[in-house]
């Protein structure tokens, strides 16, 4: 038996596959995931239903809907390693800013009233989350109200509705969705 592979199904293949790609890093967003897991297993059955309801075997539309699956699925795992990289790299972020806010406040007795305090003296520039490829967002930033703040916490959207938030009262990551 053998394997026939149409160059074109192959290249809508890679499109899909790297498009898929793009557009949950970019969203950094699990929750695509699911509606992406919803259509593909959909994909299947409105193809039996149109074999079924036509009579007639309906080529063009298997040409596009195995490689459409293929590449559906293996985006899954490609994902969730785009996802634990981007949270690694976040974390490293968080870290970065953390240290500079600590010896900021060895320096002034108190943590600055907002992060942009901490460049270029304490960071060469201040880093935003790894969530996302398009507009990733800033860390949020807040302080205890005290004229002289004492207490920091450090928030970012982490995706699938959860945010991560860093107390410097614990030294903790808090993880609330």
């Amino acid at each position: 038996m053998k394997l026939s592979v149409r160059r074109s199904s192959v290249r809508f293949f890679v499109l899909l596959l790297a498009g898929l790609l793009v557009v949950q890093t970019a969203g950094s967003e699990p929750l695509l995931l699911m509606l992406q897991l919803l259509a593909t297993a959909a994909m299947p059955v409105v193809y039996i239903g149109l074999e079924l309801s036509l009579r007639k075997p309906q080529t063009k539309v298997r040409r596009l809907l195995v490689p459409t699956v293929a590449a559906s699925l293996l985006s899954i795992p490609l994902m969730m390693l785009v996802w634990d990289w981007q949270d690694t790299r976040t974390q490293q972020h968080a870290h970065a800013i953390i240290q500079g806010l600590e010896n900021y406040k060895r320096q002034q007795g108190h943590y600055p009233d907002s992060l942009p305090q901490l460049v270029p003296r304490f960071l060469p520039r201040l880093p935003v989350t790894s969530q996302g490829l398009i507009n990733p967002p800033a860390f949020q930033y807040s302080t205890d109200t005290a004229r002289a703040p004492q207490a920091f916490w450090l928030q970012y959207y982490a995706g699938a509705m959860v945010e991560a938030s860093y107390s410097s009262r614990s030294n903790q990551w808090s993880y609330e969705d």
